[in-house]
Protein backbone atom coordinates (compact mmCIF):
# COMPACT_ATOMS: atom_id res chain seq x y z
CA UNK A 1 0.00 0.00 0.00
CA UNK A 2 1.30 3.41 -0.92
CA UNK A 3 0.38 7.10 -1.14
CA UNK A 4 1.69 9.07 -4.09
CA UNK A 5 0.99 11.73 -6.69
CA UNK A 6 0.46 10.86 -10.33
CA UNK A 7 2.60 12.67 -12.91
CA UNK A 8 1.02 12.99 -16.34
CA UNK A 9 1.68 14.40 -19.80
CA UNK A 10 -0.96 15.87 -22.19
CA UNK A 11 -0.24 12.96 -24.57
CA UNK A 12 -1.55 10.48 -21.97
CA UNK A 13 1.77 9.14 -20.63
CA UNK A 14 1.90 8.92 -16.83
CA UNK A 15 4.01 7.52 -14.02
CA UNK A 16 4.33 7.64 -10.25
CA UNK A 17 7.56 9.63 -10.01
CA UNK A 18 8.61 13.06 -11.32
CA UNK A 19 10.43 13.21 -14.63
CA UNK A 20 9.92 13.83 -18.34
CA UNK A 21 7.62 12.18 -20.87
CA UNK A 22 9.44 9.51 -22.88
CA UNK A 23 7.39 10.46 -25.95
CA UNK A 24 7.18 14.29 -25.83
CA UNK A 25 10.32 14.90 -23.71
CA UNK A 26 8.58 17.55 -21.61
CA UNK A 27 8.24 17.78 -17.83
CA UNK A 28 5.39 15.78 -16.34
CA UNK A 29 2.64 17.65 -14.50
CA UNK A 30 1.84 16.46 -10.94
CA UNK A 31 -1.78 15.75 -10.03
CA UNK A 32 -3.53 18.03 -7.56
CA UNK A 33 -4.95 15.18 -5.49
CA UNK A 34 -3.11 12.27 -3.92
CA UNK A 35 -3.48 8.69 -5.13
CA UNK A 36 -3.36 5.46 -3.14
CA UNK A 37 -2.57 1.92 -4.27
CA UNK A 38 -3.41 -1.34 -2.56
CA UNK A 39 -3.88 -5.01 -3.36
CA UNK A 40 -7.17 -6.87 -2.94
CA UNK A 41 -7.93 -10.39 -4.15
CA UNK A 42 -4.47 -10.54 -5.77
CA UNK A 43 -5.28 -7.46 -7.88
CA UNK A 44 -3.62 -4.06 -7.71
CA UNK A 45 -5.99 -1.09 -7.31
CA UNK A 46 -4.96 2.53 -7.93
CA UNK A 47 -7.56 5.17 -7.05
CA UNK A 48 -7.68 8.90 -6.49
CA UNK A 49 -8.55 10.05 -2.95
CA UNK A 50 -9.63 13.53 -4.05
CA UNK A 51 -7.52 14.91 -1.17
CA UNK A 52 -4.95 17.63 -1.73
CA UNK A 53 -3.21 16.90 1.59
CA UNK A 54 -1.05 13.85 2.08
CA UNK A 55 -2.23 13.28 5.65
CA UNK A 56 -5.85 13.02 4.47
CA UNK A 57 -4.81 10.53 1.79
CA UNK A 58 -3.01 8.44 4.44
CA UNK A 59 -6.18 8.42 6.55
CA UNK A 60 -8.19 7.21 3.53
CA UNK A 61 -5.67 4.41 2.94
CA UNK A 62 -5.82 3.41 6.60
CA UNK A 63 -9.62 3.19 6.41
CA UNK A 64 -9.38 0.97 3.32
CA UNK A 65 -6.91 -1.24 5.20
CA UNK A 66 -9.45 -1.66 7.99
CA UNK A 67 -12.27 -2.40 5.51
CA UNK A 68 -10.19 -5.07 3.78
CA UNK A 69 -9.33 -6.70 7.11
CA UNK A 70 -13.00 -6.71 8.12
CA UNK A 71 -14.03 -7.95 4.63
CA UNK A 72 -16.11 -4.88 3.94
CA UNK A 73 -14.24 -3.70 0.86
CA UNK A 74 -16.27 -4.03 -2.37
CA UNK A 75 -18.94 -5.81 -0.36
CA UNK A 76 -21.64 -4.26 -2.56
CA UNK A 77 -20.23 -5.89 -5.71
CA UNK A 78 -22.29 -9.03 -6.49
CA UNK A 79 -20.50 -12.31 -6.97
CA UNK A 80 -21.93 -13.84 -10.17
CA UNK A 81 -21.07 -17.17 -11.71
CA UNK A 82 -19.68 -17.81 -15.18
CA UNK A 83 -23.07 -19.13 -16.37
CA UNK A 84 -24.84 -15.92 -15.29
CA UNK A 85 -22.22 -13.76 -16.99
CA UNK A 86 -22.47 -15.85 -20.16
CA UNK A 87 -26.26 -15.40 -20.28
CA UNK A 88 -25.84 -11.63 -19.93
CA UNK A 89 -23.22 -11.66 -22.69
CA UNK A 90 -25.50 -13.60 -25.04
CA UNK A 91 -28.38 -11.20 -24.39
CA UNK A 92 -26.09 -8.25 -25.04
CA UNK A 93 -24.85 -9.81 -28.30
CA UNK A 94 -28.34 -10.43 -29.68
CA UNK A 95 -29.21 -6.74 -29.27
CA UNK A 96 -25.99 -4.78 -29.80
CA UNK A 97 -23.79 -6.61 -32.33
CA UNK A 98 -24.23 -7.98 -35.83
CA UNK A 99 -25.54 -11.56 -36.26
CA UNK A 100 -22.15 -12.68 -37.50
CA UNK A 101 -20.32 -11.21 -34.48
CA UNK A 102 -22.94 -12.69 -32.15
CA UNK A 103 -22.40 -16.12 -33.72
CA UNK A 104 -18.64 -15.71 -33.24
CA UNK A 105 -19.13 -14.81 -29.56
CA UNK A 106 -21.36 -17.83 -28.97
CA UNK A 107 -18.81 -20.15 -30.60
CA UNK A 108 -16.03 -18.76 -28.38
CA UNK A 109 -18.17 -18.97 -25.24
CA UNK A 110 -18.84 -22.65 -25.94
CA UNK A 111 -15.07 -23.22 -26.00
CA UNK A 112 -14.47 -21.14 -22.85
CA UNK A 113 -17.25 -22.64 -20.72
CA UNK A 114 -15.71 -26.09 -19.95
CA UNK A 115 -12.65 -24.39 -18.40
CA UNK A 116 -14.29 -21.45 -16.56
CA UNK A 117 -17.65 -23.02 -15.68
CA UNK A 118 -16.77 -23.57 -12.00
CA UNK A 119 -15.39 -20.06 -11.40
CA UNK A 120 -17.02 -16.91 -10.15
CA UNK A 121 -16.29 -13.97 -12.44
CA UNK A 122 -14.05 -12.18 -9.91
CA UNK A 123 -11.98 -15.39 -9.51
CA UNK A 124 -10.85 -15.34 -13.15
CA UNK A 125 -7.33 -13.93 -13.15
CA UNK A 126 -4.19 -14.06 -15.23
CA UNK A 127 -3.26 -17.51 -13.90
CA UNK A 128 -6.58 -19.09 -14.91
CA UNK A 129 -6.38 -17.46 -18.35
CA UNK A 130 -2.84 -18.72 -18.93
CA UNK A 131 -3.94 -22.23 -17.93
CA UNK A 132 -6.72 -22.05 -20.50
CA UNK A 133 -4.27 -20.91 -23.20
CA UNK A 134 -1.89 -23.78 -22.42
CA UNK A 135 -4.69 -26.36 -22.53
CA UNK A 136 -6.03 -25.12 -25.87
CA UNK A 137 -2.59 -25.04 -27.50
CA UNK A 138 -1.08 -28.23 -26.04
CA UNK A 139 -4.13 -30.47 -25.68
CA UNK A 140 -6.69 -29.21 -28.20
CA UNK A 141 -4.00 -28.24 -30.76
CA UNK A 142 -5.83 -25.08 -31.88
CA UNK A 143 -4.12 -22.38 -33.90
CA UNK A 144 -3.14 -19.01 -32.38
CA UNK A 145 -5.78 -17.22 -34.48
CA UNK A 146 -8.54 -19.46 -33.10
CA UNK A 147 -7.36 -19.00 -29.53
CA UNK A 148 -7.15 -15.24 -29.96
CA UNK A 149 -10.82 -15.12 -31.04
CA UNK A 150 -11.75 -16.91 -27.81
CA UNK A 151 -9.61 -14.56 -25.72
CA UNK A 152 -11.15 -11.54 -27.43
CA UNK A 153 -14.63 -12.81 -26.51
CA UNK A 154 -13.50 -13.41 -22.91
CA UNK A 155 -12.02 -9.91 -22.66
CA UNK A 156 -15.21 -8.41 -24.06
CA UNK A 157 -17.35 -10.26 -21.52
CA UNK A 158 -15.16 -9.22 -18.59
CA UNK A 159 -15.14 -5.59 -19.75
CA UNK A 160 -18.93 -5.66 -19.95
CA UNK A 161 -19.11 -7.08 -16.42
CA UNK A 162 -16.99 -4.17 -15.24
CA UNK A 163 -19.30 -1.69 -17.01
CA UNK A 164 -22.30 -3.34 -15.34
CA UNK A 165 -20.60 -3.00 -11.90
CA UNK A 166 -20.30 -6.77 -11.59
CA UNK A 167 -16.50 -6.83 -11.59
CA UNK A 168 -13.91 -4.58 -9.98
CA UNK A 169 -11.01 -5.03 -12.37
CA UNK A 170 -10.32 -6.91 -15.60
CA UNK A 171 -7.15 -9.05 -15.66
CA UNK A 172 -4.66 -8.44 -18.42
CA UNK A 173 -5.14 -10.83 -21.33
CA UNK A 174 -2.12 -11.38 -23.58
CA UNK A 175 -2.88 -12.38 -27.15
CA UNK A 176 -0.71 -14.81 -29.09
CA UNK A 177 1.28 -13.72 -32.10
CA UNK A 178 -0.34 -14.61 -35.39
CA UNK A 179 1.35 -15.09 -38.73
CA UNK A 180 -1.59 -14.79 -41.11
CA UNK A 181 0.23 -13.08 -43.94
CA UNK A 182 -0.18 -14.95 -47.20
CA UNK A 183 1.15 -14.05 -50.62
CA UNK A 184 -2.09 -13.75 -52.56
CA UNK A 185 -1.74 -12.46 -56.11
CA UNK A 186 -3.05 -13.58 -59.49
CA UNK A 187 -1.80 -12.80 -62.97
CA UNK A 188 -4.20 -11.75 -65.72
CA UNK A 189 -3.89 -15.23 -67.20
CA UNK A 190 -4.78 -16.88 -63.88
CA UNK A 191 -7.78 -14.57 -63.43
CA UNK A 192 -9.04 -15.44 -66.92
CA UNK A 193 -8.61 -19.13 -66.18
CA UNK A 194 -10.55 -18.78 -62.92
CA UNK A 195 -13.43 -16.96 -64.63
CA UNK A 196 -13.57 -19.62 -67.35
CA UNK A 197 -13.87 -22.27 -64.64
CA UNK A 198 -17.19 -20.96 -63.30
CA UNK A 199 -20.46 -19.48 -64.46
CA UNK A 200 -23.67 -17.90 -63.20
CA UNK A 201 -23.78 -16.18 -59.84
CA UNK A 202 -20.40 -17.56 -58.74
CA UNK A 203 -18.71 -15.98 -61.74
CA UNK A 204 -20.51 -12.67 -61.12
CA UNK A 205 -19.51 -12.65 -57.44
CA UNK A 206 -15.86 -13.30 -58.33
CA UNK A 207 -15.86 -10.46 -60.88
CA UNK A 208 -17.33 -8.03 -58.33
CA UNK A 209 -14.81 -9.13 -55.67
CA UNK A 210 -11.83 -8.79 -58.04
CA UNK A 211 -12.79 -5.37 -59.40
CA UNK A 212 -14.40 -3.64 -56.38
CA UNK A 213 -12.82 -5.26 -53.30
CA UNK A 214 -16.20 -5.87 -51.66
CA UNK A 215 -16.32 -8.62 -49.08
CA UNK A 216 -18.39 -11.77 -49.51
CA UNK A 217 -21.16 -10.66 -47.16
CA UNK A 218 -21.50 -7.32 -48.93
CA UNK A 219 -21.63 -8.93 -52.38
CA UNK A 220 -24.33 -11.45 -51.52
CA UNK A 221 -26.48 -8.71 -49.95
CA UNK A 222 -26.52 -6.47 -53.04
CA UNK A 223 -29.83 -5.22 -54.44
CA UNK A 224 -30.72 -3.76 -57.81
CA UNK A 225 -31.19 -0.39 -56.12
CA UNK A 226 -27.52 -0.49 -55.01
CA UNK A 227 -26.36 -0.39 -58.65
CA UNK A 228 -26.16 2.99 -60.41
CA UNK A 229 -25.10 2.52 -64.03
CA UNK A 230 -25.40 6.25 -64.75
CA UNK A 231 -22.79 7.17 -62.14
CA UNK A 232 -21.01 3.81 -62.54
CA UNK A 233 -20.95 3.07 -58.81
CA UNK A 234 -22.13 0.41 -56.35
CA UNK A 235 -23.48 1.70 -53.02
CA UNK A 236 -23.98 -0.56 -50.01
CA UNK A 237 -24.18 -0.34 -46.22
CA UNK A 238 -23.69 -4.07 -45.72
CA UNK A 239 -20.00 -3.65 -44.88
CA UNK A 240 -17.81 -5.01 -42.11
CA UNK A 241 -18.06 -1.83 -40.05
CA UNK A 242 -21.60 -0.95 -41.08
CA UNK A 243 -20.40 2.16 -42.93
CA UNK A 244 -21.60 3.31 -46.33
CA UNK A 245 -19.34 2.00 -49.12
CA UNK A 246 -19.30 3.57 -52.59
CA UNK A 247 -17.43 1.47 -55.15
CA UNK A 248 -16.61 2.58 -58.71
CA UNK A 249 -17.42 -0.08 -61.31
CA UNK A 250 -15.11 -1.28 -64.05
CA UNK A 251 -16.44 -2.03 -67.52
CA UNK A 252 -16.21 -5.74 -66.77
CA UNK A 253 -18.40 -5.35 -63.67
CA UNK A 254 -20.95 -3.19 -65.51
CA UNK A 255 -21.27 -5.66 -68.37
CA UNK A 256 -21.65 -8.64 -66.02
CA UNK A 257 -24.26 -6.85 -63.89
CA UNK A 258 -26.33 -5.67 -66.88
CA UNK A 259 -26.49 -9.21 -68.24
CA UNK A 260 -27.44 -10.60 -64.84
CA UNK A 261 -30.07 -7.95 -64.00
CA UNK A 262 -31.88 -8.53 -67.30
CA UNK A 263 -32.62 -12.11 -66.16
CA UNK A 264 -33.11 -11.34 -62.45
CA UNK A 265 -36.80 -11.18 -61.38
CA UNK A 266 -36.07 -10.24 -57.75
CA UNK A 267 -34.70 -7.18 -55.97
CA UNK A 268 -31.68 -9.07 -54.64
CA UNK A 269 -28.97 -9.93 -57.17
CA UNK A 270 -28.02 -13.18 -55.44
CA UNK A 271 -31.33 -14.74 -54.49
CA UNK A 272 -32.80 -18.04 -53.46
CA UNK A 273 -35.35 -18.97 -56.17
CA UNK A 274 -37.63 -20.50 -53.52
CA UNK A 275 -37.88 -17.37 -51.35
CA UNK A 276 -36.62 -14.49 -53.50
CA UNK A 277 -34.39 -13.47 -50.59
CA UNK A 278 -30.56 -13.44 -50.48
CA UNK A 279 -28.73 -16.69 -49.85
CA UNK A 280 -28.04 -17.42 -46.21
CA UNK A 281 -25.17 -19.74 -47.19
CA UNK A 282 -21.88 -18.46 -48.50
CA UNK A 283 -20.17 -19.13 -51.80
CA UNK A 284 -17.42 -21.31 -50.39
CA UNK A 285 -18.48 -24.55 -52.05
CA UNK A 286 -18.96 -23.08 -55.51
CA UNK A 287 -15.80 -21.00 -55.22
CA UNK A 288 -13.72 -23.97 -54.11
CA UNK A 289 -14.98 -26.00 -57.09
CA UNK A 290 -14.00 -23.20 -59.47
CA UNK A 291 -10.55 -22.94 -57.87
CA UNK A 292 -10.06 -26.68 -58.18
CA UNK A 293 -10.87 -26.59 -61.88
CA UNK A 294 -8.50 -23.61 -62.32
CA UNK A 295 -5.66 -25.40 -60.51
CA UNK A 296 -5.64 -23.00 -57.52
CA UNK A 297 -5.01 -24.66 -54.15
CA UNK A 298 -5.96 -23.42 -50.66
CA UNK A 299 -7.77 -20.30 -51.81
CA UNK A 300 -10.63 -18.66 -49.91
CA UNK A 301 -13.19 -16.21 -51.24
CA UNK A 302 -11.81 -13.46 -48.98
CA UNK A 303 -8.42 -13.87 -50.69
CA UNK A 304 -9.92 -12.10 -53.70
CA UNK A 305 -9.79 -8.88 -51.70
CA UNK A 306 -6.03 -9.40 -51.35
CA UNK A 307 -5.84 -9.77 -55.12
CA UNK A 308 -7.83 -6.55 -55.57
CA UNK A 309 -5.47 -4.59 -53.29
CA UNK A 310 -2.34 -6.07 -54.89
CA UNK A 311 -3.62 -5.15 -58.35
CA UNK A 312 -4.17 -1.56 -57.17
CA UNK A 313 -0.60 -1.35 -55.89
CA UNK A 314 0.67 -2.81 -59.17
CA UNK A 315 -0.99 0.08 -61.01
CA UNK A 316 1.03 2.54 -58.90
CA UNK A 317 -1.84 3.69 -56.64
CA UNK A 318 -0.73 5.30 -53.36
CA UNK A 319 -1.60 3.84 -49.94
CA UNK A 320 -4.28 6.45 -49.15
CA UNK A 321 -6.17 5.72 -52.37
CA UNK A 322 -5.90 1.97 -51.79
CA UNK A 323 -7.11 2.38 -48.20
CA UNK A 324 -10.24 4.25 -49.37
CA UNK A 325 -11.03 1.80 -52.18
CA UNK A 326 -10.49 -1.22 -49.93
CA UNK A 327 -12.50 0.25 -47.02
CA UNK A 328 -9.67 -0.25 -44.55
CA UNK A 329 -9.99 1.41 -41.16
CA UNK A 330 -6.38 2.63 -41.17
CA UNK A 331 -3.23 2.73 -43.25
CA UNK A 332 -1.73 0.10 -40.95
CA UNK A 333 -4.08 -2.49 -42.43
CA UNK A 334 -3.36 -1.31 -45.96
CA UNK A 335 0.40 -1.52 -45.44
CA UNK A 336 0.07 -5.18 -44.51
CA UNK A 337 -1.05 -5.79 -48.09
CA UNK A 338 1.73 -3.55 -49.42
CA UNK A 339 4.52 -5.80 -48.14
CA UNK A 340 6.77 -6.92 -50.95
CA UNK A 341 5.88 -10.11 -52.80
CA UNK A 342 8.15 -12.73 -54.31
CA UNK A 343 7.77 -11.42 -57.86
CA UNK A 344 8.48 -7.86 -56.73
CA UNK A 345 11.62 -8.93 -54.89
CA UNK A 346 12.80 -10.82 -57.99
CA UNK A 347 12.29 -7.73 -60.17
CA UNK A 348 14.22 -5.58 -57.68
CA UNK A 349 17.19 -7.96 -57.77
CA UNK A 350 17.11 -8.06 -61.58
CA UNK A 351 17.45 -4.29 -61.63
CA UNK A 352 20.81 -4.67 -59.85
CA UNK A 353 22.13 -6.66 -62.81
CA UNK A 354 21.62 -3.74 -65.17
Amino acid sequence: MAVFKLYTCPCGYRKHTPGTCKHCHISLIPSKSWYISFTHRAKLHIISTGCEKRTAARDALAQIRVNIREKKWFQSTPEITWIEARKRMETYGRVNVSPRAHERYECSLRSLTPHFNDYLIHQIGSRQIEEYKSKRIEVDKVRPATLNRDLAALRRMLNLCREWKLLDQVPKIRMLKEDNRRDRSLSDEQISKLLRSCKGTIRLSIIIALDTGLRKGSIFSLKKSDINFEKQIITTKKTKGGKLAIKPMTERVQQALKTHIENCPYEYLFFNPRTGKPFRVDASKGFQSACKRAGMKKWRFQDLKHVFVNRLFDTGADSVTVRDLADHASLTTTNLYASSRADQRKKAIEQLNK
